[in-house]
């Protein structure tokens, strides 16, 4: 049933990835479970089993629970609503819509544009950084900050500055692998842009 809904939300082209974490006695077991019952998705080494377990709260198997980009339990009961969705295409569709909302990620809505070019998103950056930081993949190596720009005169009638980023906003930039130093200097070159900033952050 998951594989089912793993394949129609991620056929809908939405932005969804399951890292499935085994309670299989050795990495063969783990690995043949994996290959011959599951579907195209991510598998952490066997020995990152208890940490997470502990971490997430995990009582009995299976489990499935939904995290946000910094790692935080949004759907912890996520099973069930698989369950309830009964493989109907509107009731996976509405779950996963769900879930994006207890996310409330921004990159779910981002633009196509920022500052008037193409939005360039790397999105084996963005994967990277999110199992970097469950602990997962290879490390990602981290970009030196960018340097400020030079003032410029300003002109006659400057635009209004951008809003300033809240909490929630910076906290998902420090949760893709980087510092608050290197976000504030990349928030400090664009204005405040978030947008921009993660952009120039990934590049």
């Amino acid at each position: 049933m998951l594989k089912a809904f793993y394949e129609h939300v991620k056929g809908k082209g939405l932005p969804f990835e399951i890292i499935f974490v085994s309670s299989d006695k050795s990495e063969a077991e783990a690995a043949s479970y994996f290959q011959n019952d599951h579907g195209d998705w991510l598998i952490l080494d066997l020995g990152q089993k208890d940490a997470l377990s502990q971490k997430y709260g995990i009582k009995g198997i299976p489990s499935l629970i939904v995290i946000d980009s910094a790692g935080k339990p949004v759907a912890p009961d996520a099973r069930d609503h698989v369950g309830g969705s009964g493989g109907k295409p509107e009731a996976m569709e509405k779950a996963f819509a769900d879930w994006q909302k207890l996310c409330s990620d921004w990159r779910g809505t981002a633009g196509a544009s920022v500052g008037g070019a193409p939005q360039a998103q790397d999105a084996a950056a963005m994967r990277a950084a999110r199992l970097a930081r469950l602990g997962g993949g290879p490390p990602v190596s981290t970009p030196a900050p960018a340097p400020a720009p030079e003032p410029a005169a300003a002109p006659a009638a400057a635009p209004a500055p951008a809003a300033e980023p809240n909490a929630a906003e910076i906290d998902n930039l420090v949760a893709l692998g980087f510092t608050r130093e290197q976000v504030k200097n990349a928030l400090d070159a664009t204005k405040g842009d978030v947008d921009a900033a993660a952009n120039l952050l990934l590049s």
